[in-house]
């Protein structure tokens, strides 16, 4: 699985700021490291001027907001695919159908095989997955219109 090493997850955080600082840590989670990691790289934010946005993810948390869910039945096909992809990273099509079955909404396996690529051919891109088949994770544009709908639908 992407991001694991020995069964431990990964993380890496990058951030560069302009052409001349670029920050890069990557590693199992060791809580200490990842927090002076952390300080250091937002010491050079601060240094660097206005800061437009910063997210946090916690480690495990990474899954569909509350409200999110209980809207669940409100998202078109292509919207649910794309907050999927949006809070819980990237998934094959297999997983974007358990994932959709245990929310309550699923997106079938015929629309994922024919309309998944084709209705989000700009927001999505695919990479081969090392254990076979296609691993699918937001573009740039794509995060963005997952973005718009969270902030469209007051999530």
């Amino acid at each position: 699985m992407p991001g694991m090493s020995g069964g431990e997850p990964t993380v890496t955080i990058e951030i560069s700021i302009g052409k001349n600082v670029r920050v890069v840590v990557s590693g199992a989670p060791n809580a200490d490291l990842l927090a002076e990691s952390l300080k250091a790289a937002l010491m050079a934010l601060q240094q660097a001027g206005e800061v437009l946005d910063v997210k946090t993810i916690s480690l495990g948390q990474r899954r569909l907001p509350e409200n999110v869910i209980k809207n669940i039945s409100s998202f078109s096909n292509k919207e649910l695919a794309l907050l999927l992809l949006y809070f819980e990273g990237p998934m094959n099509k297999e997983l974007i159908n358990q994932r959709s079955r245990e929310l309550g909404k699923e997106i079938k396996r015929d629309w994922l095989d024919t309309e998944l690529y084709r209705s989000m051919r700009e927001l999505i891109m695919s990479e081969d997955n090392p254990e076979g088949g296609k691993v699918y994770k937001l573009t740039e544009r794509g995060r963005i219109e997952a973005e718009k709908i969270i902030e469209e639908k007051q999530l």
